[in-house]
């Protein structure tokens, strides 16, 4: 379809081609030409110009149009719909069409930039890419200190099962204490004390993750308190951050959790085990923790800046070493991924 400026244009020439995908040629085999429906002009048109635009249309349509246009053109000339009917279901055609092609859209162009946690993108310290002030509230700071700080000291008396039982601890979180307190003096340096304070926040979302899905909005709080065992506070932010009101059943009083929400909070999470393990880990556990399949975990890590590679690890005396699926690593200044894209077809 070629246009000329479209204050001077009164007709639109179609060129219909033949496509050899072998030879890889194009030859053109009809051209028509249809006047514009919506004309730009103050020249009054004629009962017999109007007529021809639709004899025109409805030859195109009869000749390349599909069978709802041919149905509609159909009924249009029967009497039994409008312009405007006919309007709507090409709308709701192009639609369908579109929401089909989203679904067939790449994993890593499929999570969105809106997701990412607060980042300094101009830091050379790993430590200061994403901050831990940004994942953590300040109004959640003191007690995620405090817990973090009475957790370490049961694990790190290897009180694991009553951590476990008292704070809602889940094997991953525990693994991640253990080999952050290992070898660790009283009182802990700051590096492992943000661990541990990661570590603990890791835990809620997950659990979180994992959980809730969607509650009325007056008792969200509760029923996330009561699923997570997070604090109060915590609660209250998670049901704010990563929940939204219902609008597809126009439920006001429910919320839910979108793809978009779980998108950020997949990326929060991720950013809170890489500061857990010290920017860089096998990323095995995380990837099963948050329910994700290997391929979609990757192109998350990818998605924060970081760097996969794959590694191997001692399975035991006279076994084979294991190959490692991945290991991310956090690196500084980020370097984003730049936007696939993809070679058009002849």
């Amino acid at each position: 379809m070629f246009l000329t400026s479209l204050s001077h244009c009164h007709h639109i020439r179609y060129f219909v081609c033949a496509v050899d995908r072998k030879k890889k040629t194009m030859k053109i085999s009809h051209v028509r030409s249809l006047f514009l429906l919506s004309r730009t002009d103050t020249k009054p048109r004629t009962e017999a110009e109007a007529s021809d635009d639709a004899v025109t249309k409805a030859e195109l349509v009869q000749q390349f149009g599909g069978k709802r246009g041919k149905r509609n053109l159909q009924s249009r000339i029967e009497g039994r719909v409008t312009t405007e009917k006919i309007a709507e279901d090409e709308a709701r055609a192009l639609q369908n069409t579109i929401s089909s092609q989203v679904g067939k859209i790449s994993t890593e162009s499929a999570i969105v930039t809106e997701g990412l946690p607060p980042y300094n993108p101009n830091t050379d310290k790993v430590d200061e890419t994403y901050p831990l002030e940004g994942l953590i509230a300040a109004s959640e700071w003191k007690e995620v200190e405090s817990t973090a700080e009475l957790v370490a000291s049961l694990v790190k008396a290897n009180r694991a099962d009553e951590a476990k039982q008292k704070y809602g601890l889940l094997d991953i979180t525990v693994q991640i204490l253990g080999n952050a307190l290992r070898e660790t003096s009283e009182p802990l340096v700051e590096d492992v004390r943000r661990k541990t304070q990661s570590a603990v926040y890791l835990n809620y979302l997950l659990r979180f993750n994992s959980s809730v899905r969607g509650a009325s909005k007056r008792a969200a709080s509760l029923i996330i308190q009561e699923a997570t065992s997070a604090p109060s506070k915590t609660a209250e932010r998670l049901s704010i951050d990563f929940m939204r009101e219902d609008t597809a059943t126009r439920d006001h009083s429910r919320l839910i959790r979108t793809q978009s929400d779980s998108d950020r909070l997949v990326m929060y999470s991720l950013v809170l085990w890489l500061t857990a393990v010290g920017f860089s880990g096998e990323i095995t556990e995380i990837y099963k923790a948050l329910r994700l399949s290997l391929t979609k975990c990757k192109a998350y890590f990818k998605h924060l800046g970081c760097r996969l590679t794959k590694g191997t690890k001692a399975s035991g005396t006279g076994r084979q070493p294991r190959t490692i699926p991945a290991i991310a690593t956090l690196e500084a200044p980020l370097v984003f991924p730049k936007p696939t894209k993809r070679q058009r077809k002849a």
